[in-house]
């Protein structure tokens, strides 16, 4: 009669971790839902006057979430190449366009123009696709 007790505190012992992680495993999955980012990456060059702007086409697909920065950071002033990623997170599914110019910062003039295609799905996942130059 003891020994039918014990197994059965073993079992329940065993039984609620294993409770606990497959519900943590759904509110998980539940937050994680919208916040899927995608990014664009781009190069550009410290102390430039040119600087990346982007443009979305459609703002209620996606909306622009930050920019980071590495490279050669070091110290106050930059310098050398720099790697610059754009996050964006979807809003609702569907499809839209997404642009970014290479402007100068002191007269408005552009070097480069890219252009993607962004695609949110269901989940809110992101794909973004570079398309060729127009």
């Amino acid at each position: 009669m003891e020994e039918k007790k014990d197994k059965k505190k073993k079992g329940i012992f065993i039984l609620i971790p294993i409770v606990l992680l497959i519900g943590a495993l759904v509110i998980f999955l539940i937050l994680k839902k919208g916040t899927e980012t995608g990014y664009v990456t781009l190069e550009t060059h410290a102390n430039e006057i040119y600087e990346w702007k982007y443009e979305i086409e459609n703002k209620d697909i996606i909306k622009f979430v930050e920019k980071k920065q590495s490279g050669d950071l070091e110290g106050k002033t930059p310098k050398g190449k720099i790697i610059e990623k754009y996050y964006f997170e979807g809003k609702k599914p569907g499809k839209t366009d997404l642009s970014f110019t290479f402007t100068n910062t002191k007269n408005g003039s552009y070097l480069d123009t890219k252009y993607y295609t962004v695609t949110v799905d269901k989940k809110l996942k992101l794909t973004i696709e570079e398309k060729e130059q127009q």
